[in-house]
């Protein structure tokens, strides 16, 4: 039995576990603890890549159960975040039920919104197995991102000049239409993979890790969301200088 054929699937497996994990949490809104397994998630999901990858055991199989395993922890889950997030917002909306056969409110309904974000992370995932132009880069916004944003959004409460707005569920269904346009938009972002470590080669990765790094020592868990805003204005303002270049 060749054992190290199975180690990236493994990996992959404990990602899907605790995406698993911090949705559960989530739903019960214990978002520290969601953000804690999330992280993990990305953690396993990193290191299952590069385990095939120095192994040299990449199969269709693990491709396509990292993918499965990404749409729950950096789809389900952000869209869990949102919906308790959206829930909560809309808390002084008793009303009925909707019918005798949906036993929801009308608050709980409007919620539903939030899970366009696993919709549109699935369709993002399933294009992303398709697409060869992604070998250097990402066409949209990459689904560990997304969760990046939403799972660390109730960390911003806590900020004053926040407060109101993530207290808003229109902000809230705001920040879910626009992550999920980007999940499957054609805009073009840098990917953090290094061929080399200079400085010349890879300016935009040493800028962003410098940045984030800066962020996370200033502002803890909630600096992610800032981290994937700059990263992608980083990136949409590179790409047009490539194209004014070119042109």
């Amino acid at each position: 039995m060749n054992i190290k054929k199975h180690i990236p699937n493994t990996l992959t497996l404990l990602n899907l576990l605790c995406g698993v994990i911090a949705t559960i949490f989530a739903y019960n809104e214990y978002y520290m603890h969601a953000a804690v397994f999330f992280l993990a998630g990305v953690t396993f999901d990193f290191f299952d890549g590069f385990a095939a990858r120095m192994l040299n055991v990449r199969s269709d199989v693990g491709k396509e159960l990292d993918s499965l395993a990404d749409c729950i922890t950096s789809g389900l889950l952000p869209s869990m975040v949102m919906f308790t997030m959206m829930s909560s917002s809309l808390a002084a909306i008793n009303g009925d039920w909707v019918a005798d056969w949906l036993p929801v409110s009308w608050a709980e309904l409007a919620s539903w919104a939030a899970f366009i974000i696993v919709m549109f992370s699935a369709l993002r995932l399933a294009k992303f197995n398709l697409d060869t132009r992604q070998s250097e880069s990402f066409i949209g916004l990459p689904t560990p991102a997304c969760g990046l944003i939403v799972v660390f959004l109730p960390f911003l409460r806590g900020v004053d000049f926040m407060t109101d707005a993530l207290n808003n569920y229109w902000v809230l269904l705001a920040i879910t239409l626009v992550c999920s346009f980007l999940l499957v938009s054609e805009i073009r972002l840098f990917a953090l993979k290094f061929k080399n470590f200079s400085w010349k080669d890879n300016k935009e990765k040493w800028t962003l890790i410098a940045f984030s790094s800066v962020m996370i020592c200033i502002a803890g868990w909630k600096a992610f969301p800032a981290i994937i805003i700059v990263y992608v204005i980083m990136s949409v303002i590179l790409n047009s200088r490539k194209n004014t270049a070119e042109n």
